[in-house]
This record gives structure tokens, C-alpha cells and sequence, in this order.
């Protein structure tokens, strides 16, 4: 098949929607797909051939994130289909297609086969249920007009609304290359240093509950004080708005063992990751899935996380004693106490991630969005 993905956001700008498209779009080239990637302009130095940079682009805030409106114009878009057209694009695969504007100007121009994939959950508030209805209401005008559409957890399908004539979603978790942070695992932890390391991961922006996680930090350190435990080191690798706040909360905490990294690449993840303990990932809300956790755990990191509806959709079986509350930093507090304490639960927390996260990899994951595609395409040629 000849494939198009069309990405919504800046493709040089992390982002787990980007990550997964980039993924998916590796995995289906190794099992003998030809795929072309689409992304709002404009083409950065150095673009990889068979990426298609077109339109603008402008980054917004909105609900505690940051995401990128879109416009292509209509003699580029033009061209754009043309050159696609010609290359012989079957199928053309959307994420979250409802991101004004390009996906929709493209989505209504094509008579390619149309799929879609969801990934947008609204926060548990007045204004993430008024989201929720709006992408209810929008999503049964998609869903009408599409030959496959995915999920990639309960938690955005919860608001599709295919109605009695749509095409019903399918949940299949993102895309994501597991093969360097299982090779990670494989290695072990670095040897050497006795110091007991947290790693955060992330965005430092409201949602993702970083203001928490360093009070529920200050709370495990007046509760271990008294005990013979190994040194404690939190380390929040990030940037955003709220880090100059992170960084004099830090400060004024009697123990000042908390470290800043910027922002980091896999690689440094991977780095940090081997130097660390537990993973733990804080966000509030606005998680459909939670790729940060699958590679911690593939690492053979322990993950401590927050019971959004995102992260709690992994975090199953054996790894629900490990969610806690969004935001309740006591009751976070306690999950990493008891991974300092007790050397067993967290081998066992190790052992079944490494298990559970096997399932997450592209290589499990691709055949399900290919059977998807060729529904697609089946369906297109009915047409």
C-alpha cells in the first residue's frame, strides 16, 4: 500500500502524537509500504525525502497545552494533492483530524481512501465536557465521512459518536519503538551510584502535574528522614512555563536534592533512565495513552503514575497499585515511599512491566493498523 500520514503539529516538535506517526510510519516501511508523511510548513534544512512540508503554521496555548493551528492555501494544496496523487497515495491516514485547519482542508479534497486516528482527551472539567461534546458532535460528521477509524484508547473513544450510519473505531494503542529502551533493560541499571533517582519526563506545563510531584517530594523526605535510606535524588527533565515556579519551589525546600534538565532527546532519556529508580509521570489530565510510561517500563523502570484516563488505560493488572489520584501529592508520596522501602515491590514492579510494555511495541501494534488501511481501501472501492 501507498500511505499518507498527516500530521496536525509541528513534526520536529516532540510530542507523542508526532512520535507515534514517525513510528508507525518506520514499522510499515520495513513490512513493505510505501509512506509519505505530511506536515505543516514550512520544510525545515534537511528534510528526509517522502516528507511534505505545506501551509503554516502557529503554536497556541489552550487547556493547559500547546498545540499548532494550521492553513494551507489553495494553489499549494493543490499542488500538494497533485504530487501526492501522482506517487499513487491509496490511503490517507489523519490524527486528530479536527485540528483547525489543514487536516480539514485536506480531509475534504481527497478521494483517497480516509482514516483516522483519534487522540484527544478533555480534562474532567466545565470546559473539558463542553470539548468533549463539540468533538461528539464533530466526530459523527468524520465518522460519516470515513473508511476506518481508530482509537487509541477508551478514553477518546469515549466521546465518538459514529451514530447509526459511521464507522464504528477501533482501539489500538499508538505506535511506539520499544527496541532501545528494552535494550536498556537488558544492560541494568548503571553501577556505582548509591544515590536513589526519580526521573520526570515532561512538558513542565500545568497539566502535567510537576507542582504535585515536588510537593509530594518534600512529604517522602520528612517521611524518610528518620530511616536508613539510600540518598534521594528527583530529577525533572524538561522546560516550559512553570519552571521558573519548579525551580523556587526546589529551592525552598529544606532538602535541595531536586535537578533540572532541559528539555531532552531519546538518547538523553535513555541515559537517564539508566540512572534511575521509578518513573514517575504526574499529569493531571489530557492523556489519551501514555507512551512515557510503556518505554519506562520497557526500560525496566518501575512506574509510579497518576490515574488520568489516559495513563490508567496502561497501568492495568498487575500495575494499578501504582496509580494514585491526579494530584494528590500525599497520596503519591506514599506509592514512592513504598518503592523506597521495599526492595521486592519494586523488582516485581520491574518484572511485570517489562511483560506488560512487550505488548505496546510497533512490531505487535502495526498489523492492526494495516488491517484497518486494507479495510479501508475495501470499502473506498465500493465507492
Amino acid at each position: 500500500m501507498k500511505i499518507v500520514q498527516v500530521c496536525p503539529y509541528d513534526l520536529d516538535r516532540p510530542g507523542g502524537v508526532q512520535k507515534h506517526i514517525l513510528a508507525l510510519a518506520n514499522e510499515l516501511k520495513q513490512r513493505g509500504h510505501d509512506v509519505a508523511i505530511v506536515a505543516p510548513g514550512p520544510s525545515p534544512e534537511g528534510s528526509q525525502p517522502g516528507r511534505y512540508y505545506a501551509g503554516r503554521k502557529k503554536l497556541i496555548g489552550f487547556s493547559g497545552t500547546r498545540f499548532e493551528i494550521t492553513h494551507i492555501g489553495s494553489d499549494e494544496k493543490a499542488a500538494l494533492l497533485g504530487e501526492l496523487a501522482s506517487w499513487g497515495a491509496e490511503v490517507f491516514h489523519f490524527h486528530t483530524p479536527w485540528t483547525p485547519a489543514m487536516q480539514a482542508q485536506l480531509f475534504t479534497s481527497i478521494s483517497a481512501a480516509r482514516v483516522a486516528t483519534f487522540h484527544d482527551t478533555p480534562p474532567d472539567t466545565l470546559s473539558g465536557d463542553a470539548l468533549r461534546l463539540m468533538f461528539k458532535m464533530m466526530s459523527r460528521w468524520f465518522l460519516n465521512r470515513l473508511d476506518g477509524a481508530i482509537a487509541v484508547s477508551e478514553a477518546p473513544a469515549a466521546h465518538l459518536w459514529p451514530g447509526n450510519h459511521g464507522v464504528k473505531p477501533k482501539i489500538i494503542p499508538p505506535a511506539v519503538d520499544l527496541s532501545r529502551f528494552a535494550a536498556l533493560a537488558d544492560s541494568g541499571r548503571e553501577t556505582g551510584d548509591e544515590c536513589f533517582r526519580v526521573l520526570f519526563v515532561g512538558r513542565l506545563e500545568p497539566r502535567k502535574g510537576a507542582v504535585s510531584l515536588i510537593e509530594a517530594w518534600q512529604l517522602l523526605q520528612q517521611r524518610l528522614a528518620a530511616d536508613a535510606t539510600p540518598r534521594l535524588e528527583l530529577v525533572i527533565a524538561g522546560e516550559g512555563p512553570l519552571r521558573p515556579q519548579l525551580e523556587s519551589m526546589a529551592e525552598a525546600a529544606p532538602a535541595k536534592n531536586i535537578r533540572f534538565e532541559v528539555a531532552p532527546d531519546e538518547k538523553t532519556v535513555i541515559a537517564l533512565m539508566q540512572q534511575s529508580d521509578v518513573f514517575v509521570a504526574p499529569s493531571l489530565y489530557g492523556e489519551s495513552f501514555g507512551i512515557v510510561l510503556v518505554e519506562a517500563m520497557s526500560a525496566g523502570v518501575p512506574v509510579v503514575a497518576a490515574a488520568n484516563r489516559g495513563y490508567a488505560t496502561v497501568l492495568r493488572g498487575g500495575g494499578e497499585q501504582w496509580l494514585y489520584p491526579p494530584g494528590d501529592a500525599v497520596a503519591l508520596a506514599d506509592r514512592l515511599a513504598a518503592l523506597v522501602q521495599d526492595d521486592a515491590a519494586r523488582l516485581a514492579s520491574k518484572v511485570w512491566g517489562l511483560e506488560h510494555a512487550i505488548q505496546f511495541d510497533v512490531a505487535q501494534v502495526a498489523p492492526r493498523f494495516e488491517a484497518v488501511f486494507e479495510g479501508a481501501l475495501a470499502l473506498r472501492s465500493q465507492v
